[in-house]
């Protein structure tokens, strides 16, 4: 990604804010003064925006890759199915952070753990990684992981990242129950009652070839 620098971009936004409404409130060369005093009071420091404020987030630090976990015999480890992933989505050459090993280490020994991290210091990866390798190691029906979202929103967004994630892993299925979700067939609308009962009949018909039918 691009450096941005913030004073900068800062400048940069202000001037071409205070450009606008110079010209849309443009005041006639007749009276100088005037165009002088507006452009001037246009001028003063703080008047659309306060000044930038940067922070800087800790480096956290890694440790092994991904890739180097596969089929491992012991903790940490993590099944070769997921080497699959989307790379887009998580790329199994990028170094894991040591908290994120240590997380599947723990959780992979029956161990109750609590990840309290900075922003953008992967605590998705903490529980997400130990929860995909149970599922690659457990194949078969049931379900075998609930994930608890305290919002919609937060579900919804999740549900896209692991349909991204996992778009190359068909094994592992999922799905989302939310306050939106139908409780029965009645419920639905045409179109997804629609869409079920094609998926059936495709079902059916893979079911009849596979039986000599």
């Amino acid at each position: 990604m691009r450096e941005i620098n913030a004073y900068e971009f800062e400048n940069n936004v202000t001037a071409t804010f205070r450009r606008y409404l110079f010209t849309t409130n443009l005041v006639s060369d007749a009276e100088p003064e005037l165009r002088e005093a507006i452009l001037g009071e246009l001028k003063q420091p703080n008047l659309f925006n306060s000044d930038p404020l940067v922070t800087c987030l800790p480096t956290y630090r890694t440790l092994l890759p991904a890739e180097k976990l596969f089929d491992k015999s012991e903790a940490p480890r993590l099944h070769s199915m997921l080497g699959r992933f989307d790379r887009s989505q998580s790329d199994p050459a990028r170094a894991l952070y040591e908290h994120q090993l240590e997380a599947l280490t723990k959780a992979q020994q029956d161990r109750n753990l609590i990840v309290a991290t900075g922003t953008g210091s992967g605590k998705t990866e903490c529980f997400l990684l130990p929860v995909l390798d149970d599922g690659a190691r457990n194949p078969g029906d049931g379900v075998r992981a609930i994930i608890v979202y305290p919002m919609n929103a937060l579900a919804n967004d999740q549900l896209e990242r692991l349909r991204g994630l996992l778009k190359n892993i068909p094994e592992i299925t999922f799905g989302r129950y939310t306050g939106e979700t139908p409780k029965d067939r009645s419920e639905l609308s045409k179109d997804p009652r629609r869409k079920r009962r094609g998926i059936q009949r495709n079902l059916l018909r893979r079911v009849h070839r596979g039986s000599g039918h």
